[in-house]
């Protein structure tokens, strides 16, 4: 007891009704009459469907900081089930606040942008969210020679008596650039050449590395002024001193630093729980780059590492490479050449916004490259969900008495049918005292529905369940003690689903142009996971080279809408260059 009063800062002294309090909920507690907020059944309809957790995976994707440094990348965003989910609405513009709750990732990653803006209209309240980057990609265009930092050398003449340029220093200056050791040789033999060539001067300079200790040899016949302000030394292994003439080779004190870069940090701004040395960090990836000067950098990290979000309403990200000191780069703005876009919503039609727009190449294709939601497509609705008993009632010649049948929408198994209309008969026979009988049962071989029923059977009325069922739209009375059913039994209302895209083309629906990028037939029982990942990527052509908004929509074999129950559904595209 004291413990629990210390935990609510109050001591024992003078606090009796508080503690009587206490031991109340301490009772109540234990007999179980606290009350709790279990979590509802996903399908109210479809028996045994429990909550649980439903990983919503929207992808952030395209990471975009400072000029499609991750063109193709992505984000991971991981969450539980979120049921006050809304649906996904189309805008036709971008607002300046966000009005609805849309799920959706922005992708700003554009070679003409300035780089790391990011704008998601995503609201979730999940307190334990989490975040992973799921993959990045851009090109090794990292600069080491870097303006007004490491980019100047100077080269005394030696006073000769026959040169009037006595002691004269000429002062190179390279270009801001992704260098290797030869490339900075051949800048500076090319500019020694017109200084030559201009104040005839003799001047020679080689510079090459070793291959086995990456020391630098340099040859030389001026004096170097390595000491001179944002001196080139540092890069070639140098000292930052006045040394020369070399007619010999001269081996650098330390090995070439060509990679300035060592390592590059993701730093996102709504994670947190990473540190860079003692301090608190927004990393949530750390990688280090290799290969020659711009080689394509690829980083799909095999076990992603999630970190917990630092708010749950997101209505910005801002993404970031910075190097091992935490000092932003620049990748000279390499062109944005694949990149994954992600929707995420509670409906089967989703739509986002981009801005600003996502600039792409014309020979740009997309596809599908995974799709996740649950076979909770109703089957029952209310066009198909009515049919009557009439009482049969030979002996006192009564007027005769219907009992009504009325099933709510909902993802039905015959079982979860039979279930549902013995239901509303035992409430109909305990308030009108009447012995109706009934039951269906499907054929596992032909797939014919059986029913045993002691009245007779209204399947004329008006939106009939008598389709679902394979029998047709008539009465049948009790003459025989089983009814077959004339058909199969059509409880997959929906035989194949349409993934379409409002930017895609190439495709047909018969002989109609269709913007559909993939077609698949769910299988399984009510409620369970789909999970479509086409191990062969089909690309289709892109209608507009410049997105800025995208709605993607499940349909049916007949191009008609489906709806999902609101269950969450999870679409990752994939552009690319044709050919790349």
């Amino acid at each position: 007891m004291m413990k629990a009063e210390q935990k609510i800062g109050k001591s024992y002294k003078g606090k009796h009704k508080s503690v009587k309090k206490i031991k109340k909920r301490t009772l109540a507690a234990k007999k179980g009459k606290v009350k709790k907020n279990p979590n509802g059944k996903r399908l109210i309809l479809t028996p045994g469907q429990t909550g649980g957790a439903i990983p919503l995976i929207p992808i952030f994707a395209g990471l975009s900081a400072l000029g499609s440094l991750m063109s193709g990348g992505a984000s991971v965003y991981n969450a539980i089930q979120n049921s006050k989910m809304k649906k996904v609405f189309s805008r036709d513009d971008l607002p300046k606040k966000p009005r609805t709750i849309e799920c959706g990732i922005l992708n700003l990653d554009v070679s003409s942008g300035d780089g790391s803006h990011w704008v998601a209209f995503y609201k979730i309240k999940d307190k334990d969210s989490e975040i992973a980057l799921l993959s990045l990609q851009t090109f090794n265009s990292f600069p080491n020679i870097i303006d007004a930092f490491n980019n100047r050398l100077k080269i005394e003449v030696i006073p000769s008596k026959r040169n009037k340029y006595k002691s004269h220093i000429f002062a190179f200056c390279l270009e801001e650039g992704c260098y290797e050791i030869k490339d900075i040789n051949n800048k500076i033999a090319k500019e020694l050449s017109q200084v030559n060539n201009k104040y005839g001067t003799q001047l020679t300079f080689s510079v090459r590395i070793d291959p086995v200790d990456f020391r630098t040899y340099i040859k030389c016949n001026g004096i170097l002024q390595f000491n001179t302000q944002y001196s080139i030394a540092p890069v070639l292994g140098f000292k930052k001193i006045r040394c020369g003439p070399f007619h010999e080779a001269c081996r650098s004190e330390k090995t070439a630093n060509l990679n300035t870069i060592n390592s590059i940090k993701v730093l996102c701004n709504i994670a947190h729980g990473s540190f860079n040395n003692q301090l608190q960090s927004h990393s949530i990836y750390e990688f280090f780059p290799s290969g020659r000067t711009g080689t394509k950098v690829v980083q799909s990290p095999s076990n992603l590492i999630y970190y917990r979000l630092n708010k749950t309403d997101i209505n910005s990200i801002t993404v970031q490479l910075v190097d091992q000191n935490n000092n932003p780069f620049d990748n000279f703005n390499e062109t944005l050449t694949s990149v994954t876009l992600s929707l995420t919503g509670n409906a089967t039609i989703l739509s986002v916004n981009y801005f600003p727009s996502i600039n792409l190449y014309e020979d740009s294709e997309i596809a599908l490259l995974c799709l996740q939601s649950f076979n909770s497509f109703p089957n029952i609705n209310e066009n198909n969900n009515k049919f009557s008993i009439e009482i049969v009632d030979n002996e006192n010649n009564n007027a005769p008495m219907m009992c009504y049948i009325k099933l709510e929408e909902g993802c039905y198994e015959i079982e979860d049918i039979n279930q549902r209309v013995k239901k509303q008969i035992d409430v109909y026979n305990s308030e009108n005292l009447t012995n109706i009988t009934f039951d269906i049962s499907v054929d596992p071989n032909d797939f014919r529905s059986y029913i045993k029923c002691n009245g007779v059977l209204h399947f004329e009325i008006p939106y009939s369940i008598a389709p679902v069922l394979g029998f047709e739209k008539r009465q049948y009375k009790p003459e025989y003690e089983i009814l077959r059913s004339e058909k199969a039994a059509n409880l997959n209302t929906i035989n194949s689903i349409k993934v379409m895209c409002n930017i895609a083309q190439g495709s047909f629906n018969n002989h109609l142009q269709s913007h559909s990028i993939y077609e698949f037939f769910p299988s399984g029982r009510t409620g369970s996971k789909v999970i479509q990942s086409p191990p062969n990527l089909i690309y289709y052509k892109l209608n507009k080279t410049n997105i800025d908004s995208i709605t993607v929509q499940l349909v049916d074999q007949d191009q008609k809408p489906i709806d999902n129950f609101g269950e969450t559904l999870t679409i990752v595209l994939h552009i690319k260059r044709y050919g790349s």
